[in-house]
């Protein structure tokens, strides 16, 4: 067999694989001409995914998971679950054909409880309302973006590692830990949080908001930059190398 019809059956092998594993539950959504993907899942408290997708999450009753987009790329992303954990990413085989570029699909998922996400590569992650659980950590690896709208919890966890953005608008917990390796920005407002723990290794940037908080430790490592406003109990600051700790606006309420 010549290398040139190995490749041929090998393209129609991943592909027909990838359409009867994702074939159950599928329509096609007139309005937007998108290939919708309604999958069956069992409960989950944490999400990972790996490559490109987009993951929109909403806080719900029961666990969901629904994939968005061009019937070549939807028929080909995998969502399964296992020890709690959520995958999200592309059938093995796909990748080797191109099928991986994630342009246009959305993965819109919903669970009870969330405790846990991480991405690895350049997909994002976005919340749609609150999410309310007693521990949440968030952990990029790449070029992710986590987008966050309202987030109430015990302990709080970002850890950033590589060129990804992070946006909490609202962040109420006792204890935060906001931890960046890389290039990437993280921005946090958050509100009567007891303990705060920041760190910053490397040429990227951390702003927080602080309303009613109480103490704050902030270290720095590197060039990048730390910028804290608001009000605070006390702070506890050091910067190692040329980057800066700015609380021109932050003011100690001790």
């Amino acid at each position: 067999m010549t290398n040139m019809k190995r490749i041929i059956i090998m393209a129609l092998v991943a592909l027909m694989t990838c359409t009867a594993m994702q074939a159950a539950g599928k329509h096609v959504d007139a309005t937007e001409g998108n290939t919708v993907s309604q999958r069956r899942v069992p409960n989950f408290t944490r999400i990972e995914s790996v490559g490109s997708i987009d993951i929109v999450y909403t806080q719900g009753n029961r666990p969901s998971v629904k994939v968005v987009g061009k019937a070549k790329e939807v028929d080909c992303v995998t969502t399964y679950v296992r020890g709690n954990i959520l995958r999200v990413g592309y059938n093995s085989g796909s990748r080797m054909f191109n099928f991986s570029s994630g342009d246009d699909v959305k993965v819109y998922v919903t669970s009870p409880d969330l405790v846990g996400v991480t991405l690895r590569g350049s997909g994002d992650f976005e919340s749609k309302g609150k999410i309310d659980s007693d521990n949440l950590t968030v952990e990029i690896v790449g070029s992710g973006d986590a987008d966050m709208k309202y987030v109430i919890c015990d302990n709080f966890t970002v850890n950033l590692r590589g060129s990804g953005d992070v946006e909490v608008d609202y962040l109420r917990c006792a204890t935060s830990n906001i931890w960046l390796r890389g290039s990437g920005d993280i921005e946090i407002k958050q509100d009567r949080v007891k303990d705060t723990n920041i760190r910053l290794y490397g040429s990227g940037s951390i702003d927080v908001k602080a309303q009613r908080c109480g103490g704050i430790n902030a270290y720095t490592y590197g060039s990048g930059d730390i910028t804290l406003k608001g009000s605070a109990r006390h702070l506890n600051r050091r910067a190692n190398g040329s980057g800066s700790i700015d609380a021109s606006q932050l003011m100690e309420t001790r």
